[in-house]
């Protein structure tokens, strides 16, 4: 991996860090939560929600045709990595995040990044999201991935939206999800007119990503 840059919390930059200090400065911020269960002392930042403990390498390649490029960083220990399709499109991402932690931002250790990109991902829509999400992984799946990716999506997003009154048939709104709405290699094609109906009614009936924080919620999923 290419070397580092180890960014520091604005309270510590230029003084000498010890355990001690760092404990002082990150423990107290008011974003960060340790959980009283943890018996690991508390020099411990495994146990935060937020870090600002980064280290980010260069972006390098990798051997896959379709995102050949990747970037990798850690937060509070653990290795993060995301896949792009050019090197130009990854050094984005790096200055994206960096300047994330210029700004003094702290990062969620769970996701591994920054907190109010988390916060901006949680107030999206659920299908939104998960189309989203099938874009991204498309381009390096394989034939049986995407088919995987495709069907986990559809799944998901009937189970996660409303039944009753207004609700497309079940036949129909599997077939508009799997072979549209999940389906990247066809996002920029012309949906048939039944189709499009009903990924307009997901649009406007599915949950948030924030709602399905709820376990009750989440039961149904």
């Amino acid at each position: 991996m290419a070397k580092r840059r180890v960014v520091q919390p604005p309270e510590l930059m230029g003084r000498r860090i010890t355990r001690a200090v760092l404990y002082r400065t990150v423990g107290r911020h008011p974003l960060i939560r340790r959980d009283p269960a943890d018996r690991r002392g508390p020099f411990s930042l495994k146990s935060t929600m937020h870090s600002y403990a980064c280290a980010f390498g260069a972006s390098g390649k990798r051997p896959s045709k379709a995102a050949p490029f990747q970037l990798r960083w850690q937060v509070d220990g653990t290795e993060r990595q995301e896949k792009f399709a050019t090197k130009t499109l990854a050094d984005a991402r790096r200055a994206e995040l960096l300047t994330a932690t210029r700004k003094g931002e702290p990062f969620d250790t769970e996701t591994g990044l920054p907190v109010s990109e988390v916060r901006e991902r949680n107030r999206t829509g659920w299908y939104a999201h998960a189309r989203a999400h099938a874009a991204r992984k498309w381009p390096s799946a394989a034939a049986k991935h995407r088919a995987s990716i495709a069907e986990s999506g559809t799944i998901a997003t009937m189970a996660a939206c409303p039944t009753g009154k207004g609700r497309p048939e079940d036949d129909l709104l599997r077939r508009a999800l799997y072979q549209w709405g999940f389906n990247a290699g066809r996002h920029d094609q012309e949906l048939p007119e039944a189709e499009a109906k009903a990924l307009k009614w997901v649009e406007r009936n599915a949950p948030t990503v924030v709602d399905l924080d709820s376990a009750k919620r989440m039961r149904t999923v």
